[in-house]
């Protein structure tokens, strides 16, 4: 039996890495392929008409999608899916930062919380989330496009869900993003800024370094020098692009050993020198 062979899909422009959320549509007749853009811990498939079978991670098996229905993908890019009947989907992709307005919502599924739920928990859109698909659909076609809008519509589908959802669908749909992962989230986005580096971060939270960050990828599904690295290029760009502070205050701020290395990265991570973000 020949070997499946997964074409890439050709990647979109302005995808960075960094980007908090990101939301894309597909229109792919039969066949097999590989998704690779963004580098994001969690996604939301959202298929809007069409039949896609998907492979997540390693070891996990594969699972059947059908069009009006909405998965948690848990695994990062790249994905691989085969298409069994020309489809129509979006994907909503984000990280795991837990801000207050999402941690009060996970927290309330928490009674609801079973651990032998299964990978990926597919469920069936109601005429509120078909709504909410089509319109986001005809804001990307027409390029609607921001970090800030696409937030914002990530945030308006979780509350859609939490709105017509029951808390036992809702709790095995976001399995992944709940139960005894939780606190361990909330300690890491609350700590790591006061880290240097991954080792210190592990000593907050008393734990060996290949402990910690054998935990971390467990629930963040990214090493955690890549999600530091990410979150630590984020804040220094707002700071670059909304503050007065110097660019040489900003580079001593963040303990860059030189003003060329803070140049340098940069350079590797926003794709200019500081100079040219401000």
């Amino acid at each position: 039996m020949s070997e499946t062979v997964f074409k890439n899909i050709e990647k979109t422009e302005g995808v960075r890495p960094w980007k908090k959320c990101m939301w894309r549509r597909y229109r792919l007749e039969q066949g097999n392929y590989v998704l690779e853009e963004g580098t994001h811990s969690f996604a939301i498939l959202l298929v809007i008409k069409g039949v896609l079978r998907f492979f997540g991670k390693p070891g996990e098996d594969s699972f059947l999608i059908e069009g009006q229905s909405l998965c948690l993908l848990s695994a990062t890019p790249p994905y691989q899916i085969t298409v069994q009947e020309d489809v129509h989907f979006l994907i909503c992709m984000f990280h795991v930062d837990i801000f207050p307005f999402d941690r009060e919502m996970l927290n309330s599924l928490l009674p609801f919380y079973k651990r032998d739920e299964g990978d990926h928990i597919v469920i069936k859109t109601n005429e509120v989330v078909n709504a909410f698909m089509m319109v986001m659909d005809e804001y990307i076609e027409r390029r609607l496009e921001g970090d800030l809008l696409f937030d914002i519509k990530r945030q308006e589908l979780f509350l859609l869900l939490f709105t017509t959802y029951s808390k036992n669908e809702l709790a095995a749909f976001f399995y992944p993003l709940i139960g005894e992962g939780l606190q361990f989230k909330e300690f890491v986005i609350s700590n790591y800024i006061k880290a240097k580096n991954v080792q210190q971060l592990a000593q907050m939270a008393n734990y060996s370094t290949s402990g910690f960050i054998k935990k971390f990828i467990k629930y963040f599904n990214e090493s955690p020098y890549q999600w530091m690295l990410r979150h630590k290029a984020k804040i220094i760009l707002d700071e670059i692009c909304s503050s007065q502070t110097t660019l040489k205050e900003i580079a001593f701020k963040y303990n860059f050993s030189t003003y060329q290395y803070f140049v340098d990265f940069c350079k590797m991570q926003f794709g200019a020198a500081p100079s040219k973000l401000r």
